[in-house]
């Protein structure tokens, strides 16, 4: 007996990650605390402070240095520290609540006492880090891994801190649109400023070369001339700025938030601002070249900025 096969087609599943549904509350007290507290408590900073004030008056008085100085000596070595370690505990108490990471409709709420902020889940990145991560949880006694959610205005929120929501969390995330990216904190993150900081003084060197060529090249430089390092000048500033945003482009570094925007923005307008006056006013001995260069390049990279920060269809 022969039968004919039919072929029905089944549409897809729903999104399992726009359908889900995870209500995360977290406290740091709850927390099995992994690491050194990064705090000073309130009783050792004023014993270092006495302690400090008492070595520095003994001091004084074994080198017959005047109690006017010792006293300004003193406050320029112990009372940043002081001021340093209240703002630690500080900060580690203000951190000490109750936090809530949820996801519904395809979108994520983050809500505290004294704060909620909302974003939907495709425009949010996210990548395996620590809570510490978190700067709302830096200051806090635990290091633990976490999902780490980065919302489009910069937010970064840990997630995921207990086994059960960490895997919810984390096949989620893998089923949704949003991008995984890699984590700037950390080794990586002090290897990747090493790129930016050697790429803007590798670009400097390399314009101002450039452009001490071309100028030689195109005509001769005319004695007492303000307007003689233009040309160098133009492609230092030109090449620091490239050499310093080529970094930026390494696959899943970018997280196209707002916060990343605006430092685009800071360097566009502080760079040229920085190198321009300076060259054009000392080493070019005109101010006015120094300004047109700032106006020209501030310009010329608030362009550069719209078009790199612009965001990928994906998100």
């Amino acid at each position: 007996m022969t039968g004919a096969i039919q072929l029905v087609s089944v549409p897809p599943p729903p999104s399992t990650a726009m359908n889900a549904s995870i209500h995360e509350v977290f406290h740091p007290a709850n927390a099995v605390v992994a690491r050194k507290s990064p705090f000073v408590s309130a009783r050792t900073a004023i014993g270092v402070f006495v302690g400090g004030g008492m070595f520095i008056a003994g001091a004084c008085h074994l080198g017959n240095v005047g109690a006017v100085e010792g006293v300004v000596m003193y406050a320029v070595i112990g009372l940043p520290l002081l001021i340093a370690a209240i703002y630690s505990r500080v900060r580690q108490t203000s951190q000490s609540q109750e936090r809530t990471v949820s996801l519904a409709d395809g979108l994520v709420t983050f809500s505290t006492a004294i704060e909620v902020e909302s974003c939907p889940l495709q425009q949010c990145c996210w990548f395996q880090g620590k809570v510490t991560d978190d700067p709302s949880l830096s200051y806090q006694q635990i290091r633990q891994k976490a999902v780490l959610l980065v919302f489009r205005s910069g937010r970064t929120i840990a997630c995921g801190l207990t086994p059960p929501f960490h895997s919810q969390w984390l096949n989620t995330l893998r089923a949704s649109r949003s991008r995984k990216v890699l984590r700037q904190e950390g080794a990586l993150g002090v290897l990747m400023s090493v790129f930016v900081i050697v790429g803007f003084i590798g670009g400097i060197c390399l314009g101002g070369s450039a452009g001490a060529a071309l100028r030689d090249a195109l005509f001769q430089r005319p004695a007492n001339n303000p307007f003689a390092n233009v040309i160098p000048v133009a492609l230092s500033i030109l090449g620091a700025w490239f050499g310093a945003v080529i970094p930026w482009f390494l696959p899943g570094w970018r997280r196209h938030t707002d916060r990343e925007r605006q430092q685009f923005n800071m360097m566009a307008i502080g760079l040229p601002s920085k190198l321009a006056i300076f060259t054009g006013a000392f080493a070019g001995g005109n101010l006015m070249a120094g300004l047109i260069l700032v106006l020209f390049f501030t310009a010329l990279f608030l362009v550069l900025t719209r078009l790199v920060c612009r965001v990928p269809p994906s998100i």
